[in-house]
């Protein structure tokens, strides 16, 4: 029975760090994966290693709910994918139609950190209303934003940042009285260690 324990938390051990070196967190919907890497392969290994044991689903069950607790260590530090950030882009509901959609590098910053370029227009409101519900829109999903000022007929810009994602909106109002919204979505990084020693 002790080999059983040992191989099967051997096994979520290896699953977390395979899940953190490849961003598997930063996925769009990282629980099915990290679930059949971790609880799934430990409650098997459990199960198969116990052997005939008075014990045996208690034990496989125990390894395999010690592989779903470690499903938020092994997303831990990672980066949203770039179809991450197009489902966070998404649920914000910027205003406007989007016309462009590029996306840039991948969750494990190797050698870039993925990154949503998203152009949209707004056609029948003010540039003010525009502007004004870009910034609600931030707000309501828990964005700390911080508008600059702007000259007459300059472009408006606006930051926002929530957690590892940085939102960078630049506001025109373009000749026809629509208006342009040039967002850019950039995922952080983990923090690099700076520790000495």
């Amino acid at each position: 029975m002790p080999f059983a324990v040992v191989a099967a938390i051997m096994w979520i051990v290896l699953g977390v760090v395979v899940a953190r070196s490849f961003a598997i967190g930063g996925w769009t919907s990282p629980i099915l994966p990290l679930g059949s890497l971790l609880a799934i392969p430990a409650m098997t290994l459990a199960w198969v290693l116990v052997g005939n044991h008075p014990r045996r689903t208690t034990i496989a069950a125990a390894a395999m709910i010690a592989g779903l607790v470690a499903i938020p260590v092994a997303s831990t530090g990672a980066t949203p994918s770039t179809g991450r950030l197009a489902s966070i882009a998404n649920d914000i509901d910027l205003p406007g139609t989007i016309e462009r959609d590029v996306r840039i590098g991948d969750g494990r910053c190797r050698p870039v950190c993925s990154e949503l370029r998203r152009t949209s227009v707004v056609g029948g409101i003010a540039f003010v209303k525009a502007r004004t519900q870009v910034r609600a829109a931030l707000v309501g999903h828990g964005y700390s934003v911080r508008v600059y000022a702007h000259a007459a007929g300059a472009p408006q810009r606006i930051d926002a940042a929530k957690g590892k994602i940085l939102v960078s909106l630049e506001l025109r109002l373009l000749s026809d009285g629509r208006t342009r919204i040039a967002a850019v979505f950039l995922a952080q990084g983990p923090a690099p260690d700076t520790s000495v020693g």
